[in-house]
């Protein structure tokens, strides 16, 4: 049987996946299948055991500090919160496997709205979930397994149906043109 987690899955859990979260709040909303603190690590799955993951508006909620916890760079003794998140979720998946992220944007005023959130992203921050970018980067240091990435921006609405090159010239140059990002890893192991 396939093992699909929705990280963070709140109110509304993803149809065919177990509901992993911290807060359990009935009857406004059903008790999830697994209540995890998703930010202690390590996470309670076996190596390679889940099939897909779902993780959408959680990252932005990545308290700013390190943990001791690091899979995928033997020897390296601290590492940032998200890095190891990620890590976690690395070895967790199956290889060959998809995780769905979906951010706020670094570069709208949503991703500052909630009080509670602590991280802003950009499109550019999942190239350092692959390993060839860290490598020609110089960045090994980040320790995070390796990651296949496809980055889609949601845009304001008035920008649908406009040319492509004109979205591009709104999306690096104003505010609130880009809400979100969905994100798209695929597990290379």
């Amino acid at each position: 049987m396939e093992l699909k987690l929705d990280f963070g899955c709140g109110k509304t859990p993803k149809e065919g996946f177990e509901s992993v979260d911290l807060y359990v709040v009935p009857p406004k909303r059903p008790e999830p299948h697994h209540v995890v603190d998703l930010f202690d690590l390590p996470l309670p799955w076996e190596t390679n055991s889940v099939d897909e993951i779902h993780c959408h508006h959680l990252l932005e909620f990545l308290p700013n500090r390190d943990t001791t916890v690091c899979v995928a760079v033997p020897g390296v003794a601290r590492q940032d919160l998200f890095f190891a998140f990620m890590d976690e979720c690395w070895r967790i998946i199956k290889p060959g496997s998809v995780m769905s992220i979906k951010v706020s944007n670094a570069w709208c005023t949503m991703a500052f709205s909630d009080p509670c959130m602590r991280r802003r992203f950009t499109a550019e921050c999942f190239a350092y979930l692959q390993r060839e970018f860290r490598a020609s980067n110089g960045c090994e240091h980040y320790a995070v397994g390796d990651w296949g990435v496809d980055v889609v921006p949601i845009v304001m609405s008035e920008l649908t149906g406009m040319h492509e090159m004109a979205v591009r010239e709104h999306i690096g140059h104003k505010l609130n043109v880009v809400f979100a990002w969905v994100v798209t890893l695929v597990a290379r192991k």
